[in-house]
């Protein structure tokens, strides 16, 4: 449903996406209708229909969270990110937080970092609430450092910077940079 939508053949992607979440569903396999039914959100978002699109990101948010730790960790990632892009905050970080749940239960750090550094922060950052959103950084960087991740480590010291501008922490930026 993708190509479709790219393609602007947007009654196609949603046939597409219905009919693959149909067929996951008929398989039983939640974690492939969950990405289905992502798609279906995607698509209504094309057609910006906002409501509908957050509606589909919440029923495959469901699924993910019936899924293995790690996909439906990932899943919920994906739900979040997809949230926040088409402006619903709240929805991205409740389905922010039952992705750092799976990863947390998994004991992926790495997932609960990524997470962390790209979709809570935002999340928190686009509600007003800067000071959580620099928490939420900071654990990420020391979760990245713990892990010995400079590459992820440096990601989220430049998401951090990031937050400190938003809110022109101009001396809190000039120490992280």
């Amino acid at each position: 449903s993708s190509a479709h939508i790219e393609a602007g053949d947007l009654d196609r992607a949603m046939k597409s996406a219905k009919k693959a979440s149909a067929e996951a569903a008929e398989a039983k396999s939640r974690s492939a209708e969950a990405r289905a039914i992502l798609g279906e959100a995607k698509v209504h978002a094309a057609l910006r229909q906002m409501e509908k699109a957050r509606d589909r990101a919440g029923d495959a948010l469901a699924l993910a969270t019936q899924v293995g730790q790690n996909v439906g960790g990932g899943a919920a990632a994906a739900i979040a990110a997809f949230l926040l892009d088409i402006g619903f905050a709240k929805e991205a970080l409740f389905a922010a937080e039952a992705g750092h749940a799976l990863f947390a239960r998994a004991a992926d750090g790495r997932g609960q970092a990524e997470l962390f550094r790209t979709t809570v922060a935002s999340a928190h950052a686009r509600l007003g609430d800067t000071a959580r959103a620099t928490s939420v950084v900071e654990a990420s960087v020391a979760m990245y450092r713990s892990l010995g991740d400079v590459r992820g480590e440096m990601g989220a010291l430049t998401a951090l910077l990031e937050v400190h501008q938003s809110r022109s922490a101009i001396e809190d930026a000039l120490h992280v940079a």
